[in-house]
C-alpha cells in the first residue's frame, strides 16, 4: 500500500452463503428436522473448515492482483492514480462477476483518499488504528481512587509487553 494515494473498500455480501457447496459435497452438510433432511446448497455459517475454505477461495480468486487485498469478506483496492484505479476496479468487478459474488452497496467506498479496512485507517500516510477504537482510551479520566486505578489496569495489563513486572508498583495509589 506504500505510495498508494487512491482506495476502494467493498463488503461482500452474506460472506459463506454465497459460496456454493458443490453437488457431491452436500450431503455432508445435511441435517434432519422432525419430518424432513435438508441439504445446504450454498456455505453454511458455523461449519467446521468454512473459515480456511472461504481464505482459500479469496486468496485463489484475488492472490494474483498485488494491489487488491482480500480478508475474509473484506476487500481493499489501493493504487497510486485514477487511471490505474479504475483498471484495478474493472478486474476486480470481473472476477466477482465470474464467480457470482455480490457486495454490500451501502458498505463499499470508491476512490477515497482514505478508508478504513479491517479495524484500520489506510491511507498515502500510511495503516493507522482507527481513530474511533481508540477515542474511548483518549478520553479515559485519571483514576482517582484504588477500585479505579485496578480497573484501568486491569483492562490494559494484556496488551502491554512485561507489563506485569511494572505495575506491582502500581497497586497502591498515593495520594
Amino acid at each position: 500500500m506504500y505510495g498508494c494515494i487512491i482506495f476502494s473498500v467493498l463488503d461482500l455480501a452474506q460472506g459463506y452463503h454465497q459460496m456454493r457447496v458443490a453437488l457431491k459435497r452436500r450431503q455432508y452438510t445435511a441435517f434432519r428436522t422432525h419430518s424432513e433432511t435438508y441439504q445446504w446448497f450454498v456455505a453454511p455459517m458455523g461449519l467446521a473448515g468454512m473459515l480456511g475454505v472461504w481464505s482459500r477461495l479469496m486468496r485463489v480468486l484475488l492472490g494474483k492482483y498485488p494491489f487488491i487485498v482480500g480478508y475474509l469478506d473484506d476487500i481493499c483496492v489501493f493504487s497510486k492514480n485514477m487511471k490505474e484505479h479504475l483498471q484495478l476496479l474493472r478486474t476486480l468487478f470481473e472476477v466477482l462477476r465470474r464467480e457470482k459474488l455480490y457486495c454490500h452497496r451501502s458498505k463499499c467506498h470508491f476512490g477515497q483518499n482514505q478508508v478504513q479496512f479491517l479495524g484500520h485507517t489506510v491511507s498515502s500516510q500510511g495503516i493507522a488504528v482507527d481513530s474511533k477504537k481508540t477515542e474511548v482510551i483518549d478520553n479515559w479520566s485519571v483514576p482517582m481512587n484504588q477500585r479505579q486505578l485496578q480497573s484501568v489496569l486491569g483492562l490494559t495489563g494484556s496488551s502491554v509487553a512485561s507489563f506485569t513486572a511494572t505495575r506491582q508498583s502500581s497497586y497502591r495509589l498515593d495520594l
